[in-house]
């Protein structure tokens, strides 16, 4: 929008459709190999382009820009239920700003935040019980491309470790029936990545049962095969 060349580092499993989204919109696309440190290749890039580095999650000014999905939800609620807040809010993660900034937009309030992470890619998880940055050792493919970081970010997992309660796991099924549901029952188009919260809230039942939950859905930026095939598994 603003005319600024941009470069953007992608990771090797990203959707065909989501580079092309990208270059659309004017920006510039180089793929990291696999098992390449993808920061460690911006700031190369950045270095040899003269260019400023943004990072995608682990930076203080996209938390804070994050926290306001939460500020607004709060505010939405408050509307709908007067003088009430949410039972639990539950986010999707994978470097972590999102619910980073829920920690931030939620610090004075009782409520618990909840992250939700591929079974395939469960790093926050793991760092979180060792509390330390961790990989998951037995990472390996999820249709949930845009949750596959290979770490929590160092600013994000020093936020989710004093306010996330708990860490759920879903598999790739769960989160294509989610992906069904909310299109039959919400005319919404979710990316995998984007429905897992309301995934693990549906195979939970009894952990939800009877309270006011808000999942956050974080995108719809999906392929038609990989919708179509999530559309096939909820029939």
């Amino acid at each position: 929008m603003l005319k600024i060349p941009a470069t953007v580092v992608v990771p090797p499993w990203i959707p065909s459709e989501k580079i092309h989204n990208i270059l659309s919109r004017g920006a510039d696309v180089l793929s990291a190999a696999d098992g390449q440190d993808i920061a460690k290749l911006g700031h190369e890039i950045a270095r040899d382009l003269g260019a400023l580095v943004i990072p995608a999650y682990d930076d203080i000014a996209v938390i804070e820009g994050q926290a306001t999905v939460t500020r607004e939800m709060l505010s939405q609620f408050s509307a709908l239920q007067p003088g009430m807040t949410p039972d639990a809010f539950l986010y999707p993660c994978g470097g972590g700003s999102l619910i980073a900034g829920a920690a931030l937009a939620t610090v004075d309030l009782d409520i618990p935040i909840i992250g939700v992470e591929p079974e395939a890619a469960a790093d926050i998880k793991i760092s979180l019980s060792k509390n330390r940055i961790c990989k998951d050792p037995k990472a390996r493919a999820t249709i949930c491309d845009a949750l596959r970081n290979p770490r929590p970010g160092k600013v994000t997992f020093e936020l989710m470790k004093n306010a996330v309660s708990d860490i759920l796991l879903v598999d790739d099924k769960r989160v294509q029936t989610a992906m069904g549901m909310l299109f039959e029952h919400l005319k919404l188009v979710a990316e995998p990545g984007g429905a897992i919260a309301v995934a693990a809230v549906v195979a939970n039942p009894h952990k939800f049962e009877g309270k006011n939950i808000v999942a956050v859905v974080s995108g719809g930026n999906v392929s038609p095969d990989t919708f179509v095939s999530a559309l096939r598994m909820k029939a």
